[in-house]
């Protein structure tokens, strides 16, 4: 891939993370601000235009396109996390008790999201360690 067509594509995905517009100037508006280049230069870099491309601006590029990347991952599983903890709020509050399999499942679907260490299970009913005695074994 050449370096030009890369840069189009970096000043694209710029574009996609922080525009919510489809109308092009709106697009490298927004990309430009992303990637602290000039409005000109970033529609000639958007629609191929640009004569050369440094790489400082495409390691400089690759390097916002990056941080964007992992800044909507961070939204993302922030989301679900919060979703899991509203769900779990629900069925607590319509009178449900969660077992330790359903808490084993949330946990993994925390974990899935990349929430390890959430907590969810601190928002599940304590349990007095009596309920829990296994002197007649698993089960009893």
């Amino acid at each position: 891939m050449s370096s030009l067509a890369e840069m189009k594509g970096l000043v694209h995905q710029a574009a996609d993370f922080t525009s919510p517009s489809d109308n092009w100037k709106d697009r490298v508006q927004a990309a430009a601000r992303a990637l602290g280049f000039g409005w000109s230069r970033t529609k000639d870099l958007y629609y191929q235009d640009a004569r050369r491309i440094d790489a400082e601006e495409m390691d400089h590029a690759r390097k916002i396109v990056g941080k964007l990347k992992q800044d909507r991952q961070r939204r993302e599983a922030a989301e679900h996390v919060a979703w899991l903890r509203r769900t779990v709020q629900s069925l607590r509050a319509d009178g449900r008790q969660l077992d330790g399999d359903s808490l084993d499942v949330l946990e993994r679907l925390a974990g899935v999201v990349g929430a390890e260490g959430s907590a969810l299970v601190a928002m599940a009913p304590e349990v007095a360690a009596e309920d829990f005695d296994q002197s007649q074994g698993w089960g009893a």
